[in-house]
């Protein structure tokens, strides 16, 4: 049986990813865990994201308009 490099590579690529899928279902609360602590930490940023893009909008509006009101002066 002729089995060559690239084949043994993929085969190894394959078993790693079956071990890691394993893995993760035999501990799925604690993967859950993870992401809902990840989670925890990354809902303010958005928010602030969020928050920035919609104020930028707002103020940009309002330069437009004081400075046009400054140039007709």
């Amino acid at each position: 049986m002729n089995v060559n490099q690239k084949e043994i590579k993929k085969y190894m690529y394959l078993i790693s990813f079956a071990g890691v899928v394993l893995a993760i279902i035999l501990n799925l609360s604690q993967v859950f865990h993870f992401i809902q602590t990840i989670w925890k930490l990354i809902v303010p940023f958005l928010v602030g994201f969020c928050i920035a893009f919609v104020l930028s909008i707002i103020t940009k509006q309002l330069e437009n308009t004081l400075l046009k009101n400054s140039k007709n002066k």
